[in-house]
């Protein structure tokens, strides 16, 4: 929605108008670096909460009283599973990293 300018916040419209000026190709780029952060951060929390489990760290994750920690082994792993996060989620799948 951003990337055509549909958002109406006042907040996204200069930020709206700077991606206009953008070629399409310039445009999927930037769309690719946006996706592979966010791939990238989701990753790196999910390694940092199973890093801090297995430290003894208090950080935990619990959904339905459940500790995801200690029911997988490598919370960061889920994303790339058959029933994982991208499988069941992801509206662009996995990026590529070429």
């Amino acid at each position: 929605m951003l990337r055509m300018g549909k958002w109406k916040a006042p907040s996204l419209q200069l930020i709206q108008s700077q991606l206009e000026q953008f070629s399409e190709e310039q445009k999927e780029i930037i769309h690719k670096v946006v996706i592979s952060c966010i791939d990238r951060g989701l990753h790196d929390l999910l390694f940092g909460l199973q890093e801090a489990h297995e430290l003894g760290d208090k950080i935990e994750m619990f959904v339905d009283d459940v500790n995801l920690a200690e029911v997988s082994d490598g919370l960061h792993g889920e994303l790339f599973t058959e029933d994982g996060w991208y499988h069941r989620f992801s509206k662009y799948g996995m990026q590529d990293e070429g």
